[in-house]
């Protein structure tokens, strides 16, 4: 199954950082590529969140996302295409203020008809470096430092 992460370090705090990663309504208005969210199941520590993203083709998907201290951890509940969504983020504090955070992502799409390896490609190893960059940008815009 394809497996992807990839680290950035983003000039906010981790807990900064992850309120942006846990406002998953505003996710359309700084990833390109989701479409609609919507959250539903929320408790103290784990949400439901039902995403529409247009990759190749357009896609909806749910994943079951518990919050952790050191970040997020999700996995699939349902969707059209995956048979697998499973990931993360893991945040650390870097110093300055600063927080490294490594984003892992491990997919397998379903159904019967065979999925070209350029497909799974792009939705774990090409895609990454920009998600990482619109929440590094995201972040830094919300959280400035002085």
């Amino acid at each position: 199954m394809p497996q992807a992460s990839r680290s950035i370090v983003v000039n906010v705090r981790p807990e900064q950082l992850l309120a942006v990663i846990s406002d998953y309504e505003r996710y359309p208005e700084f990833l390109p590529e989701v479409k609609s969210i919507s959250v539903a199941h929320r408790t103290a520590d784990s949400v439901d969140v039902t995403y529409e993203v247009e990759l190749i083709k357009r896609i909806r998907y749910t994943i079951r996302i518990a919050t952790r201290p050191d970040g997020v951890k999700w996995s699939l509940v349902s969707g059209d295409l995956f048979k697998q969504n499973d990931g993360g983020w893991v945040l650390r504090p870097e110093g300055d203020g600063a927080t490294h955070a490594t984003y892992t992502l491990e997919v397998a799409i379903g159904g019967f008809i065979p999925v070209p390896k350029a497909v799974t490609d792009k939705l774990t190893e090409s895609s990454l470096p920009g998600v990482l960059a619109h929440f590094k940008e995201r972040a830094e815009k919300l959280y400035p430092k002085s």
